[in-house]
């Protein structure tokens, strides 16, 4: 196997409600926001999402904003990578950078800091799942501080 076939694709899936009277030429009410990189197609991304929902939403949600009808749901999918799902996923048990206290749970409710070398890393890379180079903090009181 080469090394494109060993690395998953990941996709940012974004479902919004839709009614051209409320939303204008905005996107809608996002709905649901999440992430997969499981799936290795878009077809298959797809059918992720319709499976989601129940089977009357499901068969009726759409992948571009409804022009035709001017009300509906729809999903985007976007193409993404590692350090976005990352961010969205990854959970960390640390202790505060600041006053040591225990911090568990999801990263991105954290505050946090890079206080690695300001050189030496490509935009893309997971610098904030590397503890060596990023402070997490339990509040933004001790980020402050």
């Amino acid at each position: 196997m080469s090394q494109e076939q060993l690395q998953p694709n990941y996709y940012w899936i974004r479902v919004f409600d839709y009614k051209f009277e409320r939303d204008q030429s905005d996107k809608g009410v996002m709905l649901d926001e999440f992430y997969t990189k499981e799936l290795t197609d878009r077809e298959s991304v797809k059918q992720l999402v319709k499976d989601r929902y129940c089977k009357s939403t499901g068969e009726k949600i759409g992948f571009a904003k409804p022009k035709k009808e001017k009300r509906g749901m729809y999903a985007i999918i976007m193409e993404s990578d590692l350090f976005f799902y990352n961010r969205f996923y990854a959970t960390i048990n640390t202790p505060c950078f600041v006053c040591l206290g225990n911090i568990v749970g999801k990263a991105s409710t954290f505050p946090k800091a890079y206080i690695g070398p300001r050189m030496g890393y490509q935009p893309g890379d997971d610098v904030f799942m590397d503890l060596t180079i990023t402070a997490y903090f339990c509040s933004s009181e001790c980020q402050q501080n």
